[in-house]
């Protein structure tokens, strides 16, 4: 499953408040039912569907829970985020990075969930919906457990874990 490198977050967050760039935070719809399998995998009937006729199902698309979900799912977002023109990190292959002229964007992904830095996140947005069903979330508020605070004057971004370590002490 692709996860982003916490370094790449970091640094995102870093140059998000010096220049003041747009976040948006957004989830990939069923990620991995948007996955074709090339194998040919078999299931029995899921239950409550199963017609006594003792037929099996020829999956054609990924499921949750395949042991091979998460690479198809992989594979198909990397071909999506390749025709949308952006280019992966070779230092973070889950870091798309899209500029065109004044225009840009940094997609950060992990699994199935989305962070845009970008000055244009109506575009970005609608890009990605050509190719995927999204979800925009909001601005990051809490990410990955991270408490995300702006500050858009002192151009500064504050990461916290307190309430997480809140919790634990309950």
């Amino acid at each position: 499953m692709p996860v982003m490198c916490f370094e790449s977050l970091c640094t995102a967050f870093g140059m998000a408040a010096i220049n003041r760039w747009k976040m948006c935070q957004m989830d990939v719809k069923t990620a991995y039912l948007n996955s074709y399998l090339k194998e040919e995998i078999y299931m029995q009937q899921p239950t409550g569907f199963n017609n006594t006729t003792g037929r099996v199902c020829w999956l054609q698309w990924s499921l949750y829970g395949l042991k091979q979900a998460g690479n198809v799912w992989n594979k198909a977002w990397n071909q999506a985020m390749e025709e949308l023109g952006y280019k992966k990190l070779k230092s973070d292959y889950c870091c798309f990075v899209w500029r065109k002229g004044e225009d840009f964007s940094i997609l950060l992904v992990w699994v199935d969930d989305l962070i845009n830095f970008s000055n244009d996140t109506n575009r970005v947005e609608q890009e990605l919906k050509t190719k995927l069903e999204i979800n925009v979330i909001s601005k990051p508020s809490i990410l990955l457990g991270i408490e995300v605070t702006r500050n858009e004057e002192k151009k500064t971004i504050s990461l916290s874990q307190t309430h997480y370590i809140d919790s634990l002490l309950e």
